[in-house]
């Protein structure tokens, strides 16, 4: 049976939402029957709430791609790296509820779609949240072997080093 790997909550909250996002305009967007919300109708509105967990799984599919992260890591950020995945799913949340509304003629504001370049450069590893494994991850090492422990291996290449000929970091006179 799989196992659910997910966060129950939004990454942002709807009063974090609209400091990124007019409340203007979604105000006019969520409500189906042509009236205007007021902001504390807006921040307890189904949609709204829908969009932005809706919004957070997008984070999620694009973080969890190789292990990435994991939504408990995603929960833990502190600082400048969580107020970039709030603002990250704000604005995808934002695009959320635009599509419910918007013909296909009309533009979408700058903040979706750089949302969406965000989250396209966060499942490649081009943007990464402040996690020192992340970090850590992207960094490689270089390990250099000296001769004892090559012979401590002892691999067909050392068993049978005068078939492939003298080493230039061996001198003839080494074995």
């Amino acid at each position: 049976m799989p196992t659910p790997v997910s966060s129950a909550t939004s990454y942002c909250s709807a009063t974090d939402f609209f400091k990124y996002v007019d409340v203007r305009m979604i105000r006019d967007l969520i409500r189906d029957d042509g009236t205007r919300a007021n902001q504390a109708d807006a921040a307890a509105d189904p949609v709204l709430t829908e969009a932005l967990l809706a919004a957070s799984g997008l984070v999620e599919s694009a973080c969890l791609v190789g292990n990435k992260y994991t939504p408990t890591d995603l929960t833990a950020l502190t600082g400048a790296s969580q107020a970039f995945l709030r603002m990250t799913v704000a604005w995808l949340a934002a695009g959320l509820i635009l599509e419910r509304r918007m013909y296909a003629d009309r533009e979408f504001p700058a903040g979706v779609e750089k949302a969406n370049e965000r989250l396209q450069q966060l499942r490649e590893g081009v943007r990464i949240f402040g996690l020192q494994s992340v970090m850590d991850a992207g960094n490689s090492s270089t390990t250099f072997m000296i001769e004892s422990d090559w012979e401590r291996l002892n691999l067909a290449t050392f068993q049978a080093d005068r078939f492939f000929g003298i080493r230039s970091n061996r001198d003839r006179q080494s074995r």
